[in-house]
């Protein structure tokens, strides 16, 4: 035991909790409530009640104002209802620039789509099929070619207009000659069907 100096309020403290902590009765109180597991509980149970109000007391609440109407300060300044009009007016409002292909940043050409192709040249001829099946000859008329064109059935002497230009020159059994207008030939042989490109009409 640590010596207590005369006039030395803290050691004087200590010395008695000391010999307090020491006397015989005391001591077997508190080595009695280490082996009770009743006691143990309920002082738990205790610290825990009392952390729970604790704990509950933290929450924040508003003060309690004084109730009862207070004067306002200084005077209400009306908005100008007379400029609404002229925020309204597009026709006042500064115009969007409306240039193009300049350094702006925020224009670009990239996503314009591109120009239309243009339009296709008319046609100047057309594709006919001609298939010459034989002819017939009378004694007044003399031979009669027949020449089919696309669906059609063309029949006539020599000199008949088949298509566009092309004419019926010369006919045998096996081939048809027709000619046009430059004196260009074209051979048809019998039955057997022919592509001819010809003017449009």
């Amino acid at each position: 035991m640590q010596p207590i100096l005369p006039g030395n309020n803290t050691n004087r403290l200590t010395g008695s909790v000391l010999r307090l902590v020491n006397h015989p009765v005391l001591r077997a109180a508190l080595e009695g409530l280490e082996k009770s597991r009743f006691v143990a509980g309920a002082l738990i149970l205790g610290l825990a009640v009392l952390l729970f109000f604790a704990v509950a007391g933290l929450g924040s609440r508003l003060p309690a104002f004084p109730s009862g109407k207070y004067p306002i300060i200084g005077s209400i300044v009306d908005a100008p209802l007379e400029q609404i009009d002229a925020l309204q007016n597009v026709s006042s409002w500064p115009r969007l620039d409306a240039k193009q292909n300049t350094s702006n940043p925020f224009f670009t050409m990239h996503f314009q789509p591109p120009p239309p192709p243009p339009p296709p040249k008319p046609a100047t001829s057309r594709k006919v099929d001609l298939t010459y099946q034989g002819f017939f000859e009378t004694p007044v008329g003399g031979r009669h070619a027949f020449v089919k064109v696309g669906d059609g059935l063309v029949v006539g002497p020599a000199g008949t207009k088949v298509v566009a230009d092309l004419m019926v020159k010369e006919m045998n059994l096996r081939t048809l000659t027709m000619t046009n207008q430059s004196a260009q030939t074209n051979l048809l042989e019998f039955n057997q069907k022919k592509t001819i490109e010809v003017p449009m009409p």
